[in-house]
């Protein structure tokens, strides 16, 4: 039978050290060497159970106890912590009267009489501290959400009891003490005086995740590595995200590391993460869901850019996140990036992003198509639905490819049978497959002279994903003046609702470019030859003597250009250029028709490409049918591989045991075909 709800681990895990430090202090408090210990940590990492570890030896030791617990809506309730400690002192007994006296202090007259905050703050500590004749711990929680007469209590009882009894406990998230508030003075001023000292609870080590993963799923066996690594990454170490992500799975998808990568954010820390962010600035919450678009971390010039704002205008919501723990701060995990502190911080943003503010990455046409079934309710369903007849679509138009090629129309079943093109689009949804019929539609129509066609088709083609743009060179040249202006014609009229709302034209591809690597083995090798040489001193040595002879008053320019001298942006500059450079140079060989052109064109970009998904190959696989190219069709059948590593990764091993028999095969395809060439020519 599934369980599905609310988990704990049976144990408690990676606080061995703290624990320890608690035996200590209680020991010492017994002796009468009173004491304050202050537990910090975000949310969800586990100070409310392990300040219930600390009770609960203090108890085994013979402590009396009593624990005051705060909302956040107690911000404005003057010592509400200590009411509440109060209350449950009332509760628990033990403790003399003291709980009724506390009580009647802070709201009898006697509480007004007092005359002053300060004298009302040493005169309920007194109370306490007066009252403490045996070992007593006395718990403070959320303290983040105390009012300031709360937590000035809870620094008298630390001045005036380190001769009693008394162990102290305050538990408070750090990152959501209020900013230029008392709370933080507060602490500083404990800590420096050593009056406190701060225990701060870290996120579990790799090793722990896996100890808590495997307690929890209960098997007798560890939990498989391929489960762990998936558990880690989503929740990154933080106990209660642990807990929670597999608690809201059953009992066979927690032993899935697939099922565990794809699952949703569990409500309860959707909730909490959402309530958080709504606490903060309107430009704060702005720049976060932009950011979550962008991935796990982004770099803050992509994000201006996104945004179409000022790099400047977005330093202060950046600080505030930051101060807030949403985001690491800048460089402190990956250089020139801001990271989210948690995958399941981004994981619970992402769904609210709100399109205008975040562009995609998908073309006009796209877009409108993806607008017309939302507007018809399709479901998700639906939308595969119409992806799967875009693809019977694509199978027609191979058909007038083959048929303008004079080539027989049987090859298109090694299109429509192929499981790539299946899987990719009645399964997955994607959107290539309306492009692509496009893209073939256009490359018959060059092929029979059809122009004004073609660059209709092309258009279209282009509007869907903007790969195809690779081939306008080689269209040009076969296009009249007449067909020049229908390609522009089109692509105007299309991206029309572009240019009257929403972002720069290509924004999103920019980011996703910017930033994403997957699958690919060409890139990755670039990037390891700019890593290795380094060039980037000299580099930023020349834009720095430059910006000196020529630079003017704004210096974006130039901060934009030492960016770029980075080893990562000069890589994809690198294989952007040299894709470039191929894809035009394709459009000059002779003796080559539309159809070899456009697979050489976009195959090798995507040879070059940073990311190299399964379904990219959609856009080669038809043209490899009309313009047999075997070693894209081995690609194709041995590229689904991929989705043997987790999702966002591929390991190496994979990557060659995918890319390298194909481009192989090519090898010894180009150099059969340059054999031939010279045969031929030498006849």
């Amino acid at each position: 039978m599934s369980n599905i709800g609310p988990i704990l681990s049976p144990l408690l895990v990676g606080r061995d050290n703290l624990l320890n430090l608690a035996d200590r202090r209680i020991a010492e408090a017994s002796a009468g060497h009173g004491h304050l210990l202050l537990l910090a940590g975000e949310a969800g990492i586990g100070k409310t159970r392990l300040l219930r570890a600390i009770l609960a030896k203090a108890e085994a030791a013979g402590f009396r106890l009593a624990k005051g617990d705060l909302a956040p809506q107690d911000r404005q309730v003057p010592l509400a912590s200590v009411l509440d400690l109060a209350r449950t002192m009332n509760d628990l007994g033990g403790f003399d009267g003291l709980g009724d006296a506390l009580l009647t202090i802070q709201g009898g007259g006697g509480g007004d009489s007092l005359g002053s905050r300060r004298i009302l703050v040493r005169d309920v500590a007194q109370l306490i501290v007066t009252a403490i004749d045996r070992p007593t711990l006395l718990a403070f929680e959320d303290l983040q959400w105390a009012d300031e007469l709360s937590i000035e209590v809870v620094g008298e009882l630390a001045r005036i009891g380190q001769d009693r009894p008394l162990l102290l406990l305050g538990a408070y998230r750090a990152d959501e003490l209020p900013l230029s508030s008392l709370h933080r003075e507060w602490r500083a001023r404990l800590l420096s005086q050593r009056l406190a000292e701060e225990a701060r609870l870290q996120p579990l080590t790799y090793d722990e995740t896996a100890l808590v993963t495997t307690l929890i799923l209960g098997s007798g066996l560890p939990a498989p590595r391929a489960v762990v690594n998936a558990v880690y990454e989503r929740t990154d170490g933080i106990p209660l995200h642990v807990e929670e992500l597999l608690g809201a799975l059953g009992d066979e998808a927690r032993s899935d590391g697939r099922a565990i990568r794809n699952a949703e954010v569990p409500d309860t820390i959707e909730d909490a993460i959402l309530a958080r962010l709504a606490r903060l600035s309107d430009e704060a919450q702005a720049v976060a869901l932009a950011g979550a678009v962008m991935g796990r971390c982004f770099s803050p010039q992509v994000l201006a850019g996104v945004m179409d704002r000022p790099i400047e205008d977005l330093d202060a919501p950046l600080d505030e996140l930051v101060a807030s723990s949403f985001l690491y701060p800048f460089q402190s995990v990956d250089e020139g990036y801001y990271d989210f502190r948690h995958q399941l911080l981004r994981d619970a943003i992402y769904p609210m992003i709100d399109h205008p503010e975040a562009p995609t990455i998908h073309p006009p046409l796209a877009e409108l198509l993806f607008a017309g079934l939302a507007a018809a309710r399709c479901g998700v369903t639906g939308f595969k639905a119409a992806m799967a007849l875009a693809d019977v679509g694509v199978i027609f138009a191979l058909v007038v490819l083959l048929r303008a090629l004079e080539r027989p129309r049987e090859l298109a079943l090694l299109y429509a049978w192929n499981p790539l093109a299946i899987v990719e689009t009645a399964w997955s949804g994607h959107v290539e497959p309306v492009g692509v019929a496009f893209l073939l539609l256009a490359v018959a129509a060059i092929t029979r002279g059809r122009g004004a066609r073609a660059a209709a088709a092309l258009a279209a083609a282009i509007q869907t994903k903007l790969l195809p743009l690779l081939l306008v060179p080689g269209f040009v040249r076969r296009f009249k003046l007449r067909d020049v202006a229908v390609l522009a014609a089109v692509f105007a009229v299309v991206a029309a609702p572009y240019a009257i709302r929403g972002p720069a034209y290509g924004a999103g591809v920019v980011a996703y470019a910017h930033r994403w690597e997957h699958g690919s083995i060409a890139f990755p090798a670039v990037l390891a030859a700019y890593q290795k040489l380094d060039p980037a001193p000299a580099l930023r040595g020349a834009i720095g003597w430059a910006q000196t002879r020529w630079g003017a008053a704004d210096t974006r320019f130039w901060e934009a250009l030492r960016a770029a001298a980075q080893p990562q942006e000069l890589a994809r500059l690198t294989v952007g250029l040299v894709a470039l450079g191929w894809a035009f140079a394709q459009s000059f060989r002779p003796r080559v028709d539309a159809a070899h052109e456009a697979r050489l064109a976009l195959g090798g970009a995507l040879v070059l490409a940073p990311t190299l998904h399964p379904w990219s190959l959609l856009w080669v696989l038809p043209l490899a049918v009309a313009a047999p190219a075997g070693g894209w069709l081995l690609a194709a059948a041995l590229i689904p591989l991929q989705y043997l590593s987790p999702p966002g990764e591929v390991a190496w091993p994979l990557r060659f045991a995918i890319l390298l028999p194909p481009f192989g095969w090519m090898a010894v395809e180009a150099w059969r075909n340059r054999r031939r060439r010279a045969a031929e020519a030498g006849t």
